[in-house]
């Protein structure tokens, strides 16, 4: 009983702090652009009529072209970047 009651008394003062959870701090959290921005082509930057498609002009080149007015993007190497330079990227 001695034991009992001075483990009993040994938790009472232990947890008079608070139950030992320590409170966190918030943590800003970033926000990125959602992946589907690069998924599709926007309208053509000239005519506004139609959505520009993205050609091989090389063995490693691509660009952005208007099937409506025939305009032409920028050239790059992957087409995922011609792509973002077509949507008006700045890459």
């Amino acid at each position: 009983m001695v034991k009992l009651r001075a483990f009993l008394d040994a938790e009472a003062k232990r947890n008079a702090g608070g139950n030992g959870i320590k409170r966190t701090e918030p943590v800003p959290i970033k926000i990125l652009k959602p992946t589907r921005y690069s998924l599709y082509v926007r309208l053509c930057p000239f005519c506004r009529k139609a959505r520009g498609k993205i050609q091989s002009v090389s063995r490693k080149q691509f660009e952005g072209t208007c099937p409506n007015c025939g305009a032409s993007g920028p050239k790059h190497e992957n087409e995922q970047l011609a792509r973002r330079a077509w949507n008006g990227g700045n890459e």
